[in-house]
């Protein structure tokens, strides 16, 4: 499971929700880097959500393998509502109580106009047991979004939602068995992002791997 390559948005901390953005070049390389680790895995399938930035990504770790890629909808990005297409500084000035609720309970704060946590993390999790239960005791490949990423890998490893957010084509190994997940390993570096929710922003030309990944 690996979060898609990175975008221009990512690079300026703006949230980009459900919003269908491009990778940018940098995203692009993310992702040739990220095909050449896993070559030497032969999944079934590659998986990917619908949104662009995911459906770019798992095409170029599909190109080697010869494989089709097939998109699922419920591994979308949370529906960030009113946030979409803001900057973190811009929702800070605009919507400042609920950036606060946002920025200390993620899990517990209702984005005005977006989808409830909740609701992301049964959509997702109801995509990856749909996708998995086709490959019995098979290696699948699944491009998605930092949100339900973060909120999965939170459930199974504990710890702070801030902490489980990943860098753009970072993965994690994911094991499937009678309806439970089991964290194995990643390959990755966090999104650096401490416990105020605010981003590390690139300064062009210099792209870093771990930027606002939302």
């Amino acid at each position: 499971m690996a979060l898609h390559g990175q975008t221009d948005w990512n690079c300026q901390g703006r949230y980009q929700g459900q919003i269908d953005i491009s990778l940018n070049a940098h995203g692009r390389k993310q992702a040739r880097i990220l095909a050449k680790k896993l070559q030497p895995i032969k999944p079934a399938a590659i998986w990917a959500s619908d949104l662009r930035r995911a459906r770019e990504t798992a095409v170029i770790l599909a190109a080697p393998l010869k494989l089709r890629v097939l998109v699922h909808p419920g591994l979308r990005e949370l529906d960030f509502g009113s946030w979409q297409g803001l900057t973190w500084l811009q929702i800070a000035e605009r919507f400042p109580d609920a950036w606060c609720r946002w920025t200390e309970n993620p899990l517990g704060c209702t984005i005005p106009g977006g989808e409830r946590i909740e609701k992301m993390e049964e959509r997702f999790r109801r995509a990856l047991v749909e996708i998995c239960g086709q490959y019995p005791g098979q290696d699948v490949f699944v491009i998605a979004h930092g949100g339900p990423i973060g909120r999965l890998l939170l459930e199974l490893r504990g710890g702070e939602f801030w902490e489980m957010l990943q860098g753009n084509c970072a993965y994690s190994v994911l094991e499937y068995s009678q309806g439970r997940f089991a964290y194995q390993e990643s390959g990755k570096q966090n999104a650096r992002i401490p416990r105020n929710g605010r981003p590390a922003l690139c300064k062009e030309p210099a792209y870093v791997d771990s930027v606002f990944p939302l």
